[in-house]
């Protein structure tokens, strides 16, 4: 018991310590798509391990700013898309891009909708969308023993595969 005790909490305070990086890019309204700066990206995220696949462009619109923000975790990373630039909540949440280590993909719930999709390049994917407080699009795929997953809250099957798609015509970064 001591020791998943221990593990428990040095496994937080190593999550506690790794990187939050919080930038910025603006969107134009007229824009029907986003570009996002990946070179600030991957710079941000040069500690990671895995394969990094990056998107290029975002299907957003309307917006003066969106805010990312990205996270280094020991099995993977997370690109945040945020309304405000401390965000910490699910109100200025827009959605995410990211990636783990051999993890997999998640079964659907009764009431989400689950589909199997082919993406960029012939990869099959599996699409989901939860109907809760907010309609939440999933899209996951596994590369290279890497989960890679989209989320967008109140998001479209279209949106998310767009953001997928940009990530892998762009390529693996490192």
């Amino acid at each position: 018991m001591r020791s998943k005790l221990s593990s428990t909490i040095a496994l937080s305070a190593l999550s506690f310590a790794l990187s939050l990086s919080i930038s910025s890019f603006t969107i134009r309204s007229a824009s029907a798509d986003v570009g996002l700066p990946v070179n600030q990206v991957t710079q941000a995220l040069q500690r990671v391990r895995v394969p990094l696949l990056i998107p290029e462009r975002l299907p957003f619109s309307g917006e003066d700013k969106i805010y990312w923000q990205t996270t280094v975790e020991p099995k993977g990373y997370s690109i945040a898309f945020v309304y405000e630039p401390d965000c910490k909540g699910t109100y200025c949440y827009l959605g995410s891009f990211s990636a783990e280590q051999g993890g997999n993909i998640e079964r659907g719930s009764n009431g989400e909708l689950v589909e199997g999709v082919t993406l960029a390049k012939g990869k099959k994917a599996q699409y989901r969308l939860f109907r809760g407080a907010y309609h939440t699009a999933f899209l996951s795929w596994k590369e290279r023993g890497v989960l890679y997953k989209v989320t967008i809250k109140n998001g479209s099957k279209e949106q998310v595969i767009q953001i997928a798609n940009s990530a892998i015509n762009g390529g693996f970064r490192r």
